[in-house]
């Protein structure tokens, strides 16, 4: 989903692909590379300056780096709510961000947010950060992690998921688990209760 004019979904993939690593890439990393063509173009003219890594605290990455004609770029991807905090329009765009976050969970996706800015220099902040757009990424529970449930079940224990994701996001992860172990109708209901989540991501029984 693209918010900024001039701007389309293929350049917010290139912009996501650049704020990647190329080399020695997290599971995320590879996948956004390799939705280009070639995923060379991620690093294709420019030549790079600073790559930002993923931390706890910022969650997101970034790339400052220079283009064929000299100009100066960084492109950042990353959760929501800190590409939110970077953007120069925020209270214009937020409610649309949201409500699109919303519209992917349902679906069982998570979003990735994209930003871009014109920096000065390296250590300069530069220009107003542009929030580009959004990309719904889907990332399944493990594949064992069904099974684990099972066993876990199986033993007495009453299994938790604690979780950063939204409400709607958390109900999605917990079917997809549910739905793997095969339980009835009545469980599935009972979990996506909203008697069942609580503020923390926790769904009962999953």
């Amino acid at each position: 989903m693209v918010f900024t004019k001039g701007i389309d979904a293929d350049t917010v993939v290139l912009m996501a692909a650049r704020a990647s690593r190329t080399e020695n890439q997290v599971v995320i990393d590879t996948a956004i590379v390799g939705m280009l063509d070639d995923p060379k173009e991620a690093r294709a003219g420019v030549r790079e300056i600073h790559f930002l890594p993923f931390n706890p605290t910022n969650k997101r990455t970034a790339l400052t780096y220079i283009d064929g004609e000299g100009k100066w770029h960084r492109v950042s991807k990353g959760a929501p709510e800190q590409i939110l905090h970077l953007a120069h329009n925020t209270s214009d765009i937020e409610r649309r961000v949201h409500a699109v976050i919303d519209k992917f969970a349902e679906r069982g996706l998570r979003s990735l947010a994209v930003a871009y800015q014109f920096p000065k220099e390296r250590n300069r902040p530069g220009g107003p950060w542009q929030f580009i757009g959004l990309m719904p990424l889907f990332h399944p529970p493990r594949p064992d992690s069904a099974e684990t449930i099972r066993r876990a079940l199986n033993l007495g224990v009453n299994v938790k998921m604690i979780t950063g994701d939204g409400a709607r996001m958390r109900v999605n992860i917990s079917l997809f688990s549910v739905w793997s172990l095969l339980v009835n109708y009545q469980f599935l209901k009972m979990v996506t209760s909203n008697s069942d989540v609580d503020h923390r991501g926790r769904i009962s029984g999953t």
